[in-house]
């Protein structure tokens, strides 16, 4: 498939409501939040020689984690947790694409292994519910989004995915197997796109060889999206059932943006967004909607007329179209 075709196919899933999210670094970049590097570096940093440093200035995050916890501070992760959580005290600079991101209703599952909390501060508290740990998917279903943060953040130390040693456990599902079981159900249910990650991070790779694993490979069409990588890269997707997607966040959410507005008309008479996430565009976009909602598939909704909301400016060409 072209990048065109694999563009229009995930849009028109994201259209009728069947895909979710996985959420990498890469994605908060633009925000100024820290990437893997300044993480790295910050830890390199702290190593007690030069020949401590020059032995691991080309570890990856998790091995230098791993060497920092266990050779510098003596098996104790606070110091580890004190360094981190300082690299995450930034203001955010441009909230861009997390602001166009929570503007489409259309997700409902977003899964992230980002430490920072840029994409729940984006959505309205009563709107999304921010899942760490088994206990927090007793409310998931209270709310329409549902942020997993499948790597914990600094909120509970304990859950914080960082060293080879956590990952080893994550593989092993050893902590929160009630969040384990929503991703797998994501994975099986719905289409999944990746976005903010890549791969020069063979992290994603296991990810999604380890998620393909755990559902038996029953899971959905899976796409990446991700500007400039190369042929041997993209054979490596292929190999592992993932439809690549040659752009940057922005580039895809702005596409994404213009066919909703040009299709959530036909898209509600159609029955292929729901009655909610089409109320949700509608106020988004300065108009109260007019209905005849009708529970037979063979039948078409209907967009009677619209009330403009009190003091703003709407288009509503693609909604009585």
């Amino acid at each position: 498939m072209s990048k065109e075709t694999h563009i229009e196919h995930l849009i028109r899933l994201v259209r009728k409501e069947k895909v979710s999210l996985f959420i990498g670094a890469g994605f908060s970049l633009e925000a100024k939040a820290p990437s893997a590097w300044d993480l790295q570096q910050a830890i390199l940093n702290e190593l007690p020689s030069d020949d401590m440093k020059k032995v691991h200035a080309e570890d990856g995050l998790d091995a230098i984690s791993q060497f920092f916890v266990e050779e510098v501070c003596e098996g104790s992760r606070a110091e580890l947790m004190d360094l981190l959580q300082k690299q995450f005290e930034f203001e955010p600079k441009c909230m861009d694409d997390h602001q166009a991101l929570a503007a489409i209703p259309h997700f409902h599952n977003i899964f992230t292994t980002n430490y920072d909390t840029l994409l729940e501060d984006s959505y309205p508290k009563e709107r999304c519910a921010v899942v760490k740990k088994d206990e927090d998917c007793v409310y998931i279903d209270s709310k329409p989004v549902r942020v997993f943060k499948i790597h914990g953040d600094f909120t509970n130390r304990d859950f914080v995915v960082i060293t080879s040693q956590d990952y080893a456990d994550l593989k092993k599902q050893k902590y929160n197997p009630l969040v384990w079981n929503e991703v797998k159900s994501a994975f099986t249910r719905t289409n999944v796109a990746f976005i903010g990650y890549s791969l020069s991070d063979e992290n994603i790779i296991n990810m999604i060889k380890f998620i393909s694993k755990i559902v038996n490979r029953n899971q959905q069409q899976m796409f990446l999206i991700a500007p400039g990588i190369n042929e041997t890269k993209r054979n490596q997707l292929k190999k592992n059932h993932v439809s690549y997607i040659d752009a940057t966040a922005k580039e895809f959410l702005t596409q994404l943006k213009k066919e909703i507005d040009e299709n959530i008309g036909p898209d509600y008479r159609h029955h292929d967004v729901s009655e909610a996430t089409f109320t949700k565009y509608c106020e988004q976009n300065g108009f109260d909607p007019v209905v005849k909602r009708t529970e037979q598939k063979k039948k078409d909704n209907e967009i009677v007329n619209y009330t403009p909301l009190k003091g703003t400016v709407s288009s509503t060409k693609s909604i009585l179209r």
